[in-house]
């Protein structure tokens, strides 16, 4: 499966080949040419251009020249456009200004970047440009005009297709070697399959041509053709593979350039650990990140993290894959999950945003289809609109892979609400529109045309009536829009005048019309009752009529109709006793009481009558009396306490009563305070004092403020100046001693140190306070302690305190004494003596535990290699004195061979050097590449491997050795395996 584009280049003329078929351009004919060699064209004129070039990110890419600025230049700017051609269309994409450049006739080429290589013929250089097309750098200098630059990783091809010159140059652009084709080639390109297969297919002029020039000057081809050949081309060894098809095509090709779709991927130098989310590009992402196709608009969308071309290649099998949502704004609510794994495969979440994919021995086969099952989703029902970037790395034995992207568009589907329409009555309050929409209406879209409030309230006094929309959006999931139609529906205004009123038997009538004679009712209501136009009231009461408008409009008015006012008045008023009542029309009023009565007139105005009760005061009398608070007080045979009131009426005979009033008031007493602490230490005593006052007495018979006293209680009686006694008491009492519990723990080895625990058992107030010659530590537990005396004091919350003396002895003395080297002839076996200088030995512990075993007081060693032993000896109490002891092999024939270097410069571990033995002959030390390629070869055992291949520094990676010996005996050993190179 591959796809071939042909540019053909003559008199503005350019071919290209489909997905499956060779397309072929040229003055304005489009030739499909089959992988079976079918051929067929359309034609597509005035396109010409002079170089095209696949992009990473899918479109087929051409470049022209235009003279702009100075006009002194023939060619002063380059135009590159994105092209169909299909469909003959095209559009502009970038250009650059650069004087004084001339491209010919050659063609572009573009790396897995989208970095741009064009050749300037005025200055026979390759230039470059960035991945945004917008700065040109120079790269180097060919001085022969080439036409094609093709990538294979690490190596660039160059076609000089007038001299017919293949350039061999390394990643820099140094020339390394330059070939002559077999054939005259005029344009290359390579199809990428996967990082171990790229084929690169030329097209070649047929060696014998209907026109066949042949430069004499130059000893160079100068050939056209109406025969195209399509070969399969080993550029390295300079071989012709295969002839993938030939034909005769409508004009004759005299330059011809050759591009793919896929030629961009041989310039990847990434193999031993690729991860392409999207293999040929087609979300529009490179090198190697994904972009969705849809953006999430539905709560729980989910949506793969690649696409179905996902490309996975390593040199050492993968051990896992990382992979962390960044700006996950739901949270939790969005997560990886898989549609089902390969057996094996475990999804391991990290965190709320991390995920790990592994499985042991995993291929690259099924880490790929791992991959493509995993999903994001986001479940939130208040889902945030914004790009979420799924990081995504590999990570092998040999390295951490590139980061990589999946690029994931989440929004959230809009609800503006219901269309609706409003009819104000010349209401001239706000009116919130947004509560005319649904409940489910989304709260952060803005009005059309715009209100002047700045918000969702209309006023009509300052807004235009009409209809307005109500738009919400989200930047993926699109909009939603709501009408509101408002109406002015006028209110049609009447006037009932004021308020009348009416004598018995009066008849008021009103006419209900409108102010303008084009003006209707559609509705009169009189109290809430239908009604004509005329209306008659004939009784007091308040009356509201209502008249609706052919809109809806209501309008009100009210008129009260009352009773006339005009009557007589007659005002009159008789004195009387507070204690005494009047009688009229057989109800009963006391003084104070006014009497409102209306007499009506059969014929005329009605009398009204006030009569007001005038009270003649009662003698009032008030006297107050004090007492001690407690005291009591008899009037009229009643005990009254200090505090009361007391009423009484005093009859009169001839006159008004006498109102008296007695209130007993209490003498105030100061409150008593006493103060002390009320609990001591046993067998100590405290300061009791009292507030002042005019006398004390306590019940220990003492008649200070203050006296010391030990525990008990303690009354005190105390009398003021108005000689009223209170009394009032304290209770002393005596702490509980503290019961404390001190251990102590010694030193059991010498390295050790001692312990001593202080505890409270019971007593004391909490909390309590330990310390340790003076040192306190709040959870009595004391370590690091040397052997010696110590003074352990206790002392409780309120100073309570008590103390005793502790003694850490020293920890018994343990040592042993042994050698710390033997050298041992291979094979042999040797007893090492130890001996207990101090202490006795309870047991015995090697590491590493081999080759060695103890007998008796010896331990015995065999002598298999060299070795670091590291003796531990124990005592009964669990002490450990460890000695190191080194163990040297004593061998007549040697062999060893590193299988890792890292040639970098840095003194170290910067040469493979294999060590051989005095006793073998070394016939050849030989190291070989991953392609079998001799990269080392000596029979010197002291020469070793710096790194270079062909005197330039090899790539890292894992590399083939072998070794042939001989031994004394005359026979021939070969050793061989792998070894790593890093850097």
């Amino acid at each position: 499966m591959f796809r071939i584009i042909i540019i053909l280049l003559a008199a503005g003329c350019f071919s290209t080949l489909n997905s499956q078929n060779i397309s072929i351009i040229a003055n304005g004919y489009f030739h499909d040419l089959s992988r079976t060699c079918n051929l067929n064209y359309n034609y597509c004129p005035q396109k010409a251009a002079f170089g095209f070039a696949y992009h990473p990110a899918g479109y087929l890419i051409k470049i022209r020249e235009k003279s702009i600025d100075p006009p002194s230049f023939r060619n002063d700017s380059i135009f590159f456009y994105k092209y169909d051609p299909i469909s003959c269309s095209e559009s502009l994409l970038y250009s650059i200004k650069q004087h004084n450049f001339g491209t010919s006739k050659g063609d572009i080429s573009i790396d897995y970047l989208g970095r741009i290589y064009l050749y300037n013929q005025r200055n026979k250089s390759i230039y470059r440009t960035n991945s945004y097309g917008d700065t040109l750098t120079f790269v180097c200098q060919i001085n022969d005009q080439i036409g094609d630059i093709v990538f294979a990783k690490n190596n660039i091809y160059v076609l000089a297709y007038y001299q017919q010159k293949i350039y061999h140059l390394d990643i820099n652009f140094n020339i390394l070697k330059i070939t002559t084709p077999l054939l005259p080639l005029k344009g290359i390109t390579s199809i990428t399959y996967s990082c171990d297969s790229i084929v690169y297919v030329a097209s070649a002029l047929q060696g014998i041509s209907t026109q066949t020039f042949i430069d004499s000057i130059n000893k160079g081809f100068w050939l056209s053709s109406d025969t195209t050949l399509f070969l399969n081309y080993n550029l390295k060894d300079n071989l012709i593979l295969d002839t993938i098809c030939k034909e005769k095509l409508l004009i004759i090709n005299t330059v011809m350039n050759v591009t793919s779709p896929s030629e961009f991927l041989a310039s990847d130098p990434e193999c031993d650990l690729l991860i392409d989310l999207d293999r040929n590009n087609s979300s529009g992402l490179f090198p190697y990140d994904y972009q969705a196709s849809a953006s999430l608009c539905v709560t729980a969308d989910e949506t793969p993290l690649c696409d179905q071309d996902l490309y996975l290649h390593t040199s050492f099998p993968l051990d896992s894959v990382s992979i962390c949502i960044t700006g996950a704004l739901n949270g939790v609510d969005e997560f990886i999950y898989t549609t089902g794994l390969p057996a094996g495969f475990i999804l391991n979440k990290n965190t709320d945003s991390c995920w790990t994919l592994f499985k042991k021995n995993g291929s690259d086969l099924e880490y790929a289809d791992a991959l493509k099952s995993l999903r994001y989703r986001n479940i939130s029902a208040n889902r945030i609109s914004g790009l979420r970037i799924i990081q995504l790395q590999g990570q092998n034995s040999l390295k951490k892979g590139s980061l990589i992207r999946a690029l994931i568009q989440v929004g959230k589907k809009v609800t503006a609400g219901q269309d609706t329409s409003l009819i104000l009555c010349n209401d001239k309050n706000a009116i919130p529109l947004n509560t005319l929409l649904s409940n489910t209406s989304d709260k952060n879209g803005h009005w059309i045309p715009a209100l002047n409030s700045n918000s969702d309230l209309f006023n009509s006094g300052i807004d235009n009536y009409g209809t307005y929309q109500y738009v919400v959006s989200d930047i993926y999931c699109g909009s939603d829009t709501a009408h509101v139609d408002i109406m002015n529906g006028t209110v049609i205004p009447f006037e009932l005048g004021p308020d009348r009123s009416i004598c018995n038997g009066e008849v008021i009538d009103f006419l209900i019309r409108p102010p303008q004679t084009n003006q209707t009712y559609k509705d009169i209501l009189l109290n809430g009752s239908q009604s004509s136009e005329t209306i008659q009231l004939s009784k007091p009461g308040q009356y509201i009529i209502a008249v609706q408008s052919d809109l809806g409009c209501w309008a009100y008015d009210t008129i009260l109709i009352s009773k006339s006012t005009q009557v007589i008045p007659l005002d009159s008023t008789i004195s009387i006793c507070e204690n005494l009542s009047y009688i009229y029309k057989n109800k009963i009023y006391h003084s104070q009481d006014i009497i409102n009565d209306t007499i009506t007139a059969i014929n005329g105005c009605d009398t009204v009558l006030t009569l007001r009760l005038i009270p003649m005061a009662n003698i009032p009398k008030n006297q107050v009396l004090n007492l001690c608070p407690g005291d009591t007080f008899f009037y009229k045979n009643d005990v009254y306490l200090s505090g009361d009131i007391i009423h009484d009426t005093l009859s009169g005979i001839n006159t008004c009563d006498t109102i008296f009033n007695l209130q007993l008031i209490p003498y105030p007493i100061s409150k008593v305070s006493i103060t002390a602490d009320t609990l001591i230490c046993k067998n100590k005593t405290t300061l009791i004092t009292a507030s002042a006052t005019n006398k004390y007495l306590w019940s220990s018979g003492e008649t200070s403020p203050t006296i010391t006293k030990g525990p008990g209680t303690y009354q005190l009686t105390v009398t003021d100046y108005n000689l009223c006694t209170t009394v009032s008491s304290i209770t002393i009492k005596e702490a509980p001693p503290i019961e404390y519990l001190v251990e102590p723990y010694d030193p059991l080895c010498s390295d050790d140190r001692g312990r001593i625990i202080m505890q409270r058992v019971q007593g004391g107030i909490p909390p309590v306070r330990y310390l340790l010659n003076s040192v306190e530590n709040k959870s009595g537990i004391f370590d690091n302690l040397n052997p010696g005396q110590y003074i352990a004091t206790f002392i409780d919350a309120i100073g309570c305190e008590i103390k005793d003396t502790i003694i850490i002895l020293p920890a018994a003395a343990f040592d042993v004494s042994v050698t710390n080297l033997i050298e041992i002839d291979k094979g042999a076996s040797v007893l090492v003596n130890y001996t207990a200088t101090q202490g006795q030995i309870q047991n015995i512990r090697f590491d590493p535990n081999q080759d060695i075993s103890q007998e008796g007081n010896a331990l015995r060693i065999m002598g298999t290699q060299d070795r670091d032993y590291t003796i531990t000896f124990i005592d009964s109490n669990g002490c450990e004195i460890t000695h190191q002891l080194q163990i040297r092999i004593i061998d007549h024939e040697e062999f060893f061979i590193p299988n890792l270097f890292s040639p970098n410069h840095d003194n170290v571990n910067d040469t493979w050097q294999p060590t051989i033995g005095t006793s073998l002959e070394v016939l050849q030390i030989a190291v070989y590449d991953r392609w079998g390629e001799s990269v080392f070869s000596t029979s010197d055992r002291n020469t070793g491997w710096n790194g270079l291949c062909h005197n330039k520094p090899c790539l890292p990676g894992v590399y083939v050795y072998m070794i042939q010996v001989k031994d004394k005996t005359g026979k021939i050993k070969t050793y061989s395996g792998d070894l790593t190179l890093i850097r």
